[in-house]
């Protein structure tokens, strides 16, 4: 992979300060940022409160995880197969979803949507995937599919910031 040369250069940054530093413990989210963690596992109750089925939450969240978790998102995927046996072999080959036929209509939509969701820049979520997701998902199950979405990805995003071990959170 060629690097563009910021990156490139940050990256030999980054490795010249690992070696002064090569292992440092990081601040503790949940002690530090108590409220404020409070507040994300509230945001994402919310979207198991709307009716969602656990199956289809799942599915989504263990998307949005391989898409941004790294690996605390890879660990998290693993839990979750290992606790949910009936939805272990969507989580394994869910990367392939839009070629594999164990996945419903629906649950593409949300895979879709997931994706979508997950590197939302101003032209990732087009009209066409809004669409697909809102024929397949009423105004309160997508707002649901949302949240649920943004919650799980913030997760990831503040565990591989502070490094938090996979059974944090």
């Amino acid at each position: 992979m060629r690097l563009k040369p910021f990156a490139r250069s940050f990256a030999n940054i980054d490795r010249v300060l690992s070696d002064l530093w090569p292992s440092m413990d990081r601040l503790d989210p949940f002690e530090t940022g108590a409220e404020a963690m409070k507040a994300l596992v509230m945001f994402g109750s919310s979207a198991h409160a709307r009716g969602l089925e656990p199956e289809l939450a799942t599915l989504v969240k263990a998307r949005a995880l391989q898409l941004t978790g790294g690996k605390y998102g890879e660990a998290q995927c693993q839990r979750m197969a290992s606790h949910e046996p009936a939805l272990a072999q969507k989580i394994t080959v869910m990367s392939d979803w839009y070629t594999s036929r164990l996945f419903s209509p629906r649950e593409r939509a949300a895979l879709l949507w997931a994706e979508s969701v997950s590197f939302a820049t101003a032209d990732d979520v087009t009209d066409t995937v809004y669409a697909e997701a809102a024929r397949h998902f009423p105004a309160d199950e997508l707002w649901a599919l949302t949240v649920a979405i943004v919650s799980i990805t913030s997760w990831a995003r503040i565990a591989r910031t502070f490094r938090m071990s996979q059974g944090a959170g």
